[in-house]
């Protein structure tokens, strides 16, 4: 986890029994096109969501798809296109 702030936030979130069919796609974007500010703390909360993911859900590290700063092109190889569901994520099923 990216700087101290994981450890608080996941303190006392109980851990599950692995869940072998779940699967989690966790987007972290810092930056966007246009005017729109970075957000600051995207990389640390797409971490501290991983950590939430395997403790309190049960996914599998290998049923993790992580996408800091996604761009459309990432986007798209993961979730398919319309016409095309063929993405990363079809594949993980």
């Amino acid at each position: 986890v990216a700087g101290s702030f994981g450890s608080d936030l996941l303190q006392n979130i109980p851990t599950v029994a692995e869940n072998p069919n779940a699967i989690a796609v966790i987007i972290g974007n810092s930056t966007y096109q246009g005017d729109i500010p970075p957000v600051q703390f995207a990389a640390n909360d797409a971490a501290v969501m991983r950590q939430y993911a395997e403790k309190a859900l049960g996914v599998r590290p290998g049923n993790i798809i992580m996408l800091n700063n996604a761009t459309g092109t990432q986007l798209r190889t993961t979730f398919g296109v319309q016409g095309n569901p063929n993405g990363r994520l079809r594949s993980q099923i």
